[in-house]
């Protein structure tokens, strides 16, 4: 996926997302290769990606009725608000 300059909208790099099977965790990997010629003139910049999931509810496991974590793929995590009600 290709990673844009907000200003410019000229590319910077494409982003790779691998999940490690073991753990489950995903991790973004960073490809320079193809970055804008116009880009390598400014100092410095921050470089970020951001992945935007939507969990499949046939594999969430609710811990409780009154529902403060969920387990996916046998980790748990904290549920810090609700954009839709959950049945």
């Amino acid at each position: 996926m290709p990673v844009l300059d907000a200003a410019t909208k000229l590319k910077i790099a494409d982003v790779i997302y691998t999940r490690d099977a073991g753990t489950g965790n995903i991790k973004a990997k960073f490809d320079f290769t193809n970055i804008d010629a116009k880009l390598l003139t400014k100092e410095g910049g921050k470089v970020q990606s951001t992945l935007l999931i939507k969990p499949d509810p046939e594999k969430i496991t609710y811990d409780s009725s009154n529902v403060a974590t969920v387990r996916l793929f046998n980790k748990t995590y904290e549920i810090g608000k609700l954009d839709t009600e959950v049945d």
